[in-house]
């Protein structure tokens, strides 16, 4: 594990791919939105740890 910690350390993942979920409280208020933005998030987590091995 540490070494998979240490190739993803630094990785910044898009949380707002398709508009932003949260109001300025940072809560959310648009789950669907929140689910796609995170869909987006984990598949670039996978296209990056892909490239790694």
């Amino acid at each position: 594990m540490a070494t998979l910690s240490q190739k993803l350390a630094g990785i910044t993942l898009p949380i707002d791919k398709y508009g932003s979920h949260l109001n300025s409280q940072g809560q959310v208020v648009n789950l669907e939105l929140a689910m796609k933005n995170m869909r987006y998030a984990g598949e670039a987590l996978c296209a990056k740890y892909i490239l790694f091995f």
